[in-house]
């Protein structure tokens, strides 16, 4: 995740996320809308997804 040059080679084994707990009402939030079928296709995730900002050149 650090080296944003390497393509990934994620592969499913085991998985642990831990997140603040003040994000617990969004992540339920959307857990229920998955639940209801409320699905979302799959996407490119950029730094902008994950909470951080995006890299700009200087």
């Amino acid at each position: 995740m650090l080296d944003e040059t390497r393509e990934s080679d994620f592969g499913l084994r085991l998985l642990q996320v831990c997140f603040p707990i003040y994000d617990l009402a969004e992540i339920l939030r959307r857990l229920e809308r998955h639940e209801a079928g409320d699905l979302v296709a799959a996407a490119l995730a950029d730094w902008t997804t994950v909470g951080r900002p995006r890299r700009t050149a200087i």
